[in-house]
């Protein structure tokens, strides 16, 4: 019999006892599709873990497990489908990568998601309103206080806090200091006028057993402290006890500024008493009776002029404003104040009380929102309301360097027709973020309020401000002034 008659005659049995259920036909094994990730979403979270990170890919069925590269072992995970897995991520410090395995393989993504601190997801009240007497400091224990963790051998713990002024009777100052033994600081953390609410922010480092003191001059106020952010341990951030460094009023000796800015005039100082190698000095510049409307720019020496203030001020009006200010290799700083020649000269009053070191910071002029003009916001103030509709910023329009995860915000409400406060706050995606029950920035009518914000940046997320107001409506206006890479 022919070869190819034999091959189809068998053919032709095989199929017939197939029918028959008398033979099993194996069909030929698929191979599992290989295992894909394109990408995941979010790229950062926070060090404390349990964070939902989503991969996308293909192949991704019957995935058996789920690691990160930072050794932290498996995670849990759940595999939504062939193309979408969900994890969880586990308590660690730095860029992880994550590797899955399916039937089809292992692979590793090709992108890192950071595991980091989060310096003002849990802002928090930490002193309520109280009454401070001039010659009187009020002292507490900070132990206690929400969202901060206390060094169990004894080291500082550094702290972003927004001291705000309620309605005081008179003209007057607030300091916020730590207590080491050296009593009240003869400087000011916020400038206050009669009936007016004022915030500004400073940072201080806490120590064990050393308690928090408020002091005030010239007249009693109630005071609040709320806690903007906890810094990481590390010493990037370096606060010390505060010292008066410039001070150009009649009379005044200190600095080397003899006399008022003339207006629209450039002046040099140097900022004495910095460690030697600060690029980056962390100040509070008060601009006190100021002779008309304007402007102080403080940069550093050398520069060209900035566009954006350091500090707006007001005829009349003593004003405040905290500030990072960069000096050159002789720590020395140019100064311009914008007002009309001619006029009596600008005072002004600077107030040292830390660094922040040059390898994690660095200096931006930056404006990113502007209702005046419609930059970064619908143009056209906001109005009166008390549920806080957001204004949102994405974080990638902030032009922060890649591995910035802090942004150090000025936040300027112009020419407010009622009083109102606004809130600042982080949000990892869009629209998710906590409102935060603290104010950021209070203003009232007729004066533009100033304040510097240092909040998180989430890659894929937004900052977020909501003005509160019963009444009226204000202009919003925000620069950044700086960028922080903390680990």
């Amino acid at each position: 019999m022919p070869t190819f008659l034999r091959h189809a005659l068998s053919a032709t049995l095989v199929t017939a006892l197939g029918a028959l259920g008398l033979l099993a036909v194996t069909p030929p094994a698929v191979a599992a599709a290989p295992v894909t990730i394109d990408g995941f979403s979010p790229h950062a979270g926070s060090s404390a873990g349990g964070e939902i990170v989503t991969l996308r890919g293909s192949g991704l069925s019957g995935a058996t497990s789920v690691t990160e590269t930072l050794g932290f072992g498996t995670v849990e995970f759940e595999v939504v489908s062939d193309s979408e897995i969900r994890l969880r991520t586990r308590p660690g410090s730095g860029w992880a990568q994550f590797v899955v395995t399916a039937p089809g393989g292992t692979t590793t993504t090709s992108d890192a998601y950071h595991l980091r601190s989060a310096i003002s997801d849990r802002t928090a009240r930490v002193v309520p309103a109280t009454r401070v007497t001039p010659g009187t400091p009020v002292c507490m224990r900070w132990e206690d206080w929400p969202g901060i963790a206390v060094d169990p051998l004894g080291g500082s713990t550094e702290v972003v806090l927004n001291v705000t002024t309620v309605s005081p009777s008179s003209r007057g100052w607030t300091v916020a200091y730590s207590d080491i033994g050296y009593g009240t600081p003869g400087t000011s953390t916020v400038n206050f006028l009669p009936g007016s609410d004022v915030a500004n922010v400073t940072v201080v480092s806490l120590y064990r057993d050393v308690p928090f003191c408020i002091a005030t001059g010239g007249a009693a106020a109630d005071v609040i402290v709320d806690l903007q952010a906890t810094l990481p341990p590390g010493g990037h951030v370096q606060p010390f006890r505060s010292f008066r460094q410039i001070d150009t009023r009649a009379g005044s000796v200190v600095g080397d500024l003899h006399g008022a800015l003339p207006g629209r005039t450039l002046a040099t100082s140097t900022l004495d008493g910095l460690y030697w190698q600060t690029q980056f000095a962390l100040a509070n510049v008060t601009v006190p009776a100021a002779p008309g409307a304007g402007n102080l720019r403080i940069f550093k020496h050398g520069d060209g002029l900035p566009s954006s203030s350091t500090a707006n001020y007001l005829p009349g009006r003593d004003r405040a404003t905290a500030a990072i200010l960069p000096v050159d290799v002789e720590q020395r700083v140019d100064l311009y104040s914008d007002s009309a020649p001619g006029a009596r000269g600008t005072d002004v009053i600077v107030d040292l009380y830390g660094e922040v070191s040059g390898h994690v910071y660095t200096s931006a002029q930056k404006r990113v929102l502007d209702t005046r003009t419609g930059l970064g916001a619908p143009k056209g103030r906001v109005g009166a309301t008390s549920g806080g509709a957001a204004l949102r910023i994405p974080v990638s329009s902030l032009g922060a360097p890649p591995a910035a995860t802090v942004a150090v915000l000025s936040v300027v409400s112009v020419a407010p027709t009622a009083p109102g406060h606004v809130r600042v706050y982080p949000e990892r995606t869009p629209g998710s973020g906590t409102l935060p029950a603290t104010s950021t920035l209070n203003y009232v009518p007729g004066a533009d309020s100033s304040n510097l914000v240092w909040v998180d940046l989430w890659p894929d997320g937004d900052v977020a401000l909501s003005s509160w107001q019963n009444t009226g409506s204000t202009d919003l206006v925000v620069d950044v002034v700086g960028y922080l890479q903390l680990p």
